[in-house]
């Protein structure tokens, strides 16, 4: 029972130190990302499914990169949306100049 109390403890340890990383990169990289621009986010993806291509990779690291590449296409949204919002804008005064 003690081993196995031990290996359970050592575990969720190793989980938590997982989690942790992950969520200070996922902060790092999210304030990163905000300041790239459409093309570079499409480009980093384009990067994250070169690397997915590679049979040996741990299911962990497909994990992150799932996440990663998801970030990057949310903020490509983002920019798309606010660019939209601009064009309708756009029509809306080109309506009311003529």
């Amino acid at each position: 029972m003690k081993g196995i109390n031990e290996t359970n403890e050592k575990q969720t340890k190793n989980k938590q130190k997982t989690s942790n990383r992950e969520n200070n990169m996922k902060n790092s990289n999210s304030s990163s990302i905000e300041s790239l621009t459409y093309e570079e986010c499409l480009q980093k993806v384009d990067l994250l499914l070169t690397k997915l291509q590679n049979d040996n990779i741990p299911i962990e690291e497909v994990q992150g990169y799932y996440k990663e590449g998801k970030d990057y296409l949310d903020h490509c949204e983002k920019l798309l949306n606010s660019i939209e919002q601009e064009i309708v804008q756009l029509d809306i005064e080109a309506i009311g100049n003529d």
